[in-house]
């Protein structure tokens, strides 16, 4: 169902840019944004590329879980436009330049709407806008802790790092809000108390500079963003508190373990410690994560943590049979965390997505794959 929402909405928002291009706004491709915004250019890093090696089914040795292939992003840019140039939000967050609408993270689809819309009701000003990202939650491509993370948390450490230290406190943040914890907590680690944080579904923004920066992409977020985003959260680990060093990340909901009780019985045998699922702070995340030397689970978004692993540190991750991304073993490589995985059966129920499939376990198998991994931790 939410599949199928997702797309006749995108196809709406389409017929809606259409209709606005033809009333003369004008759209900016990603690519046209950066050439568009090269005057502008506050601070710029170059694009990196990381070669994947193949990674074997740690369970089905004979097939390969991830092939290799090689992960190039683009260069990060961090802009920087005047009020008085025209420059103006919308409500996703995005920005436009007089009748030019920008596009710095991945599509324009759902920007054409925008153009029709009135002004939202609340009033909010400040010097220093930071826009750091330009799309609404989407039910299957954007919502939590991994799509904020890196999305939007990352970025915005970069916006932060082309400004002087007392920029923060005279800023404002504004883009379509999670309204989460891990936000707030977030944006406390970067120096920016609630109120800095508006949302511009809600809120028109005056200001009289915007920062914002180009998008990597979710899935492979640029090293430099992963990097700047380590080094921003990394004060909030608790270097004293006690360590699991063998740690098992239960999930509920969906890509859950069914059978997950005996493989838990036989992980307790090898010293893991389950760690459940259950609503954590940003810093309790983190620490886990940091004291851990073999993290092990079903595939899902807690493992955005292992930016804070120490290098050496293995991933283990399960997957359903129909769903297997590599975005965990892309981050593995850019920290020095070593990676395997295996894909396993799936669970008998009704799904309406690969995303959705829930697991069950060959907990023999996985305990014979385990076998040589837990010899080097």
């Amino acid at each position: 169902m939410e599949y199928a929402r997702a797309k006749l909405l995108n196809a709406l928002r389409r017929g809606t840019r259409l209709a606005a291009s033809a009333a003369g706004v004008r759209f900016l491709s990603k690519a046209q944004t950066v050439d568009y915004l090269r005057p502008q250019v506050l601070r710029q890093y170059p694009g990196q590329q990381l070669a994947l090696p193949a990674v074997p089914d740690a369970v089905a040795s004979s097939q390969l879980l991830h092939e290799a292939r090689t992960i190039v992003t683009e260069p990060q840019y961090t802009w920087q436009l005047a009020a008085a140039a025209g420059a103006a939000l919308l409500r996703n967050g995005g920005v436009r330049v007089g009748r030019t609408i920008l596009c710095p993270d991945y599509a324009i689809h759902e920007l054409g709407r925008h153009c029709w819309r009135p002004a939202p009701p609340r009033a909010a000003t400040a010097d220093i806008l930071l826009a750091p990202f330009s799309h609404y939650q989407h039910p299957l491509q954007i919502w939590g802790y991994y799509d904020y993370l890196l999305l939007v948390g990352a970025k915005l450490c970069r916006l932060l790092a082309a400004l002087p230290a007392t920029a923060a406190a005279q800023a404002l943040v504004s883009y379509p809000l999670f309204h989460t914890t891990y936000e707030q907590e977030l944006a406390a680690a970067l120096g920016l108390g609630p109120a800095q944080l508006v949302d511009s579904r809600t809120h028109r923004v005056g200001f009289s500079t915007c920062v914002l920066g180009n998008g990597a992409g979710g899935y492979y977020p640029s090293a430099t963003d992963v990097h700047l985003l380590h080094d921003r959260l990394a004060p909030l680990i608790n270097p004293n508190a006690s360590s699991a060093p063998r740690l098992y990340i239960s999930r509920r909901g969906r890509r859950r373990i069914s059978n997950e009780d005996a493989l838990v019985r036989m992980l307790l045998t090898y010293g893991f410690t389950v760690v459940e699922d259950r609503p954590r702070s940003l810093a309790e995340q983190l620490t886990l994560y940091h004291g851990a030397s073999f993290i092990l689970g079903p595939h899902g978004a807690s493992f955005t943590n292992i930016i804070w692993c120490r290098p050496g540190t293995q991933l283990f991750e399960i997957f359903s049979p129909g769903y297997a991304p590599d975005y965990f073993h892309y981050l593995a490589q850019l920290r020095g965390v070593r990676y395997a995985g295996c894909r396993q059966a799936l669970a008998p129920g009704r799904y309406s997505h690969p995303l959705d499939e829930n697991i069950v376990v060959s907990v023999d198998a996985i305990e014979r794959a385990l076998g040589p991994l837990l010899c080097t931790t």
